[in-house]
């Protein structure tokens, strides 16, 4: 349970990426606890250039980004076409769900694929309730995953593709955004709300991601903490600083405490807040972003 935010920003030279840390754990039935971690959901995808947006099971997602990465390593050009790209998340994640599904399902009834539906003519057939059963429990088999991949090819164009169950990729370069995860009809309403563009400058895309995933804080299973990462074309990756989120949460504060309501004096922005996010839009384009991390030391 998560959300997860990617959209293209400053003339489709950068995709901004936005998720939430919080985990959902249940270990037996509905009762459900959830926390604020230290987990990344914005994970690599190997050294390619291409990043993950991960919402449901991390360990699955993990799985899918390994075959991925095995199979793109021998295949390197593949790489630096999205399509490629898409189509081996979707063949690796088929593949993980057909395992999953065989050693929840039939290794447990002492079955395999082969022995439910091809089944050899010299064995006995199958207890007609045992294939009603096992077929019921197949339709209804479902892996809790999705994944937002984006990433550039290899002419500076962006891309964003979701990976969800039973393995269909869906493309949103047209719309140039998109949200996953239990929050993401929340996030997505925002986005369309604040009429979110490619063309949109990249501290303005930034807000308005983070924005839409505080948003979708209200349902229940998204958490308060989130990571945010920078794609710029020619595959170069900026995380966000803490300084950048803080004026972040600080704009959201005010933003939404309305004609009546009052902000402490800690969540009040600097005046100064609208020229540092263009400084630091600019330098993060420009290759300089990490000039805003905190505890760097000045040259002597």
């Amino acid at each position: 349970m998560t959300v997860c935010v990617g959209a293209f920003a400053a003339e489709s030279k950068a995709i901004v990426m936005v998720a939430d840390k919080a985990i959902t754990y249940s270990s037996n039935g509905p009762a459900l606890m959830q926390w604020d971690t230290c987990v990344k959901k914005i994970i690599p995808i190997g050294p390619f250039g291409w990043r993950a947006l991960i919402a449901g099971d991390p360990n699955f997602a993990q799985e899918v980004v390994r075959i991925t990465v095995e199979a793109l390593t021998t295949q390197p050009d593949d790489a630096r076409s999205p399509w490629k790209v898409m189509e081996r998340m979707k063949l690796a994640y088929q593949q993980l769900r057909e395992t999953r599904l065989t050693d929840t399902l039939l290794i447990p009834k002492l079955l395999t694929k082969e022995l439910l539906v091809a089944r050899h003519k010299d064995y006995a057939p199958l207890d007609q309730n045992l294939i009603d059963d096992t077929t019921d429990e197949i339709a209804a088999f479902q892996i809790d995953c999705h994944m937002l991949v984006c990433g550039f090819d290899d002419l500076g164009d962006p891309h964003m593709f979701l990976i969800a169950d039973p393995g269909i990729a869906q493309n949103y370069d047209a719309i140039g955004f998109h949200a996953t995860g239990i929050g993401a009809d929340v996030a997505l309403g925002r986005l369309l709300w604040d009429e979110v563009s490619p063309k949109d400058d990249l501290e303005k895309v930034l807000y308005h991601a983070f924005e839409a995933k505080a948003n979708a804080e209200i349902v229940s299973g998204v958490g308060y903490e989130w990571d945010a990462e920078i794609l710029i074309s020619g595959n170069r990756v900026h995380t966000v600083p803490d300084k950048i989120k803080k004026i972040m949460d600080q704009l959201f504060a005010t933003n939404t405490a309305g004609p009546f309501g009052s902000v402490d004096d800690e969540d009040v922005a600097p005046a100064t807040w609208k020229s540092i996010l263009k400084k630091y839009s600019v330098a993060v384009l420009a290759g300089n972003g990490d000039a805003f991390a905190p505890n760097r030391k000045k040259k002597k």
